[in-house]
């Protein structure tokens, strides 16, 4: 064939000329039929349907601070192995039945589509758009970018790297194939590294794979890899993924969660398999929030767990869970795991009302000794529906101890609103709120540094941000200490030596007993000082027997709480 002018009309010299621009980055005229591009795109360009199809023969970058706009209906091709760099911004916002279209040029697969650090989050948006073959995965480098209404097929796994807080939202990833010749692969269709905080919402997650060749290796996470607490996974489709190895050491078919505590809400889990961990993984230390999920015939178990630390708690409540087989023990939903705490698996709905029955669905420390034990009392009486319209905090809801400093996880399900959410807590029970966060991302979880007060009363409190409705708050109350064994602290008031709840002339005769005749200074270890020690200067003396005889007689000073 001759080789297409690339402007009608133009002599050669200046179609080369013309050409010499595009290779630059920038858009045709209207009356281009075919649109080269590479190199660097540094200046804000728009690509329109007129120049279908845009040719994107070597690796391209749009610079940092612009942005490339995408029109609906526009279809850039990619030649093998190339890929599209993201500094600046790409906006490509199709429409339903006018989508945009990366599928490559020819046969096989185009490269990487990456968003830098320097990229615009709020200038990077893809919707309706269809990215196929991208071989090379799409990679978020501490970058934030939004994707909703999208189709992912069939190329490399999209890759959420520390730092990146992107939003996939309504898409469909679909027939992504992870492999490798051996060692620990995680990940088909999403890896979501540690330090990211990646929103999953609403996606079909289908036909999607990683598996290991070779023996002594391991593959997890069909679906979805998790690394991270700040993922939230809510109101996905997760089925037919797979994770597996030649040795079959394949864990989670659909979700696998390593040594992180992310939340996992409201998906339907359907239809994955593995090679011996069921479709949701979870190990190391891990303390996920798993509530609200369907988890319904999975070919290898619904839940396995693998050896954590004694503080690692899974939350795993108000899920339906039944008709899952495990290969290995054939009748059970969940394997509890090597360790020695109990697990709380609490109303779920495990498709019988028969404990009997229940129990036979749960392997655990009764079937094996070196296992967890698994409560399932109390358990729902028939299948779970998510609470509409309503706020359901999770963390802290009750009995916690946090402590100052600390860098806790308040968690919330985020399906009751699309907007913000006011977060508060309350150190006396509830009758008044303090504010964390006026306006805060609805997406399910807050750190929160502790702060510096005392108290057994605590509780949080989150809402809309406008409006104040829906709200939920903890259902009772949790504990905020410097120290765990504060925070326990049950000692009596110093002063009050002989522990009788008031200070008065007993207890001036027991400190002159104590400063002047040797006697004994009750002390309980797990208090940090002794009775008679009101100072605190590590030893009961005559000023500590000046203070309590004012105390007892002149209306001096009250005990003083040791545990503050």
């Amino acid at each position: 064939m001759l080789l297409r002018r690339i402007l009608a009309g133009w002599d050669m010299p200046a179609a080369w000329l013309a050409c010499g621009l595009l290779i630059a980055g920038l858009a045709s005229p209207t009356k281009a039929d075919t649109t080269f591009v590479s190199g660097t795109i540094h200046f804000n360009t728009t690509w329109t349907p007129a120049g279908n199809p845009y040719v994107i023969i070597g690796g391209t970058r749009v610079d940092t601070g612009v942005v490339l706009t995408i029109l609906p209906g526009v279809s850039a091709r990619l030649n093998p192995g190339v890929n599209l760099r993201i500094d600046g911004g790409l906006y490509a916002v199709g429409a339903p039945g006018d989508s945009i279209i990366f599928a490559p040029a020819s046969g096989g697969t185009w490269g990487t589509l990456s968003f830098t650090a320097s990229s615009i989050d709020s200038a990077c948006c893809l919707e309706y758009c269809r990215i196929e073959k991208a071989g090379g995965g799409i990679i978020f480098e501490q970058s934030s970018p939004l994707i909703r209404f999208c189709e992912i097929r069939d190329g490399g796994t999209v890759v959420v790297q520390t730092g990146s807080a992107p939003r996939v939202l309504f898409s469909t990833i679909s027939g992504i194939q992870s492999a490798s010749g051996g060692g620990t692969l995680c990940g088909g269709a999403f890896r979501l590294d540690a330090g990211s905080a990646p929103e999953l919402r609403g996606n079909v997650i289908t036909g999607n794979s990683v598996f290991v060749w070779g023996y002594n290796n391991s593959a997890s996470g069909g679906g979805i890899c998790v690394y991270t607490d700040s993922a939230v996974i809510v109101e996905n489709t997760l089925s037919n993924n797979s994770a597996d190895a030649a040795n079959r050491a394949g864990f989670g078919g659909a979700i696998a969660v390593h040594d992180c505590s992310p939340l996992i809400a409201c998906n339907t889990v359907s239809n994955n398999s593995s090679g011996a961990g069921a479709a949701i993984y979870v190990g190391g230390d891990a303390s996920p929030v798993i509530t609200c999920n369907t988890i319904v015939g999975n070919t290898t178990g619904a839940v396995h767990m693998w050896y954590s630390p004694p503080n690692a708690s899974l939350v795993f409540t108000l899920n339906n869970v039944y008709d899952n087989h495990n290969f290995l023990q054939s009748i059970f939903e969940v394997y509890s795991g090597l360790g020695s705490a109990p697990l709380a698996m609490e109303n779920n709905w495990w498709g019988t009302t028969d404990p009997g029955q229940i129990d036979l669905l749960v392997y655990d420390f009764w079937d094996d000794p070196s296992l967890r034990e698994i409560d399932f009392i109390p358990f729902s009486s028939g299948t779970n529906t998510p609470p509409a319209n309503s706020m359901v905090v999770i963390l802290p809801n009750g009995g916690e101890e946090w402590y100052y400093d600390e860098i806790q996880k308040i968690r919330w399900n985020p399906f009751c609103l699309t907007g913000d959410v006011k977060i508060e807590y309350s150190v006396d029970s509830g009758s008044t709120w303090l504010i964390i966060a006026e306006s805060a991302r609805n997406c399910g979880i807050y750190a929160w540094k502790v702060p510096f007060i005392k108290s057994m009363g605590c509780r949080v409190r989150v809402s809309a941000s406008t409006g104040g409705t829906p709200a939920d708050e903890s259902d009772s109350n949790f504990a905020i200490c410097p120290t765990a064994d504060l925070c326990r602290c049950n000692c009596p008031k110093q002063g009050d030596i002989n522990g009788d709840g008031v200070i008065d002339v007993f207890d001036v005769i027991d400190a002159i007993g104590i400063a002047f005749s040797g006697g004994t200074d009750p002390w309980d270890p797990a208090c940090p000082t002794t009775r008679g020690d009101v100072d605190n200067n590590g030893v009961t003396d005559v000023f500590d027997v000046i203070y309590l005889i004012a105390t007892a007689f002149s209306g001096g000073p009250g005990p003083v709480d040791p545990c503050i």
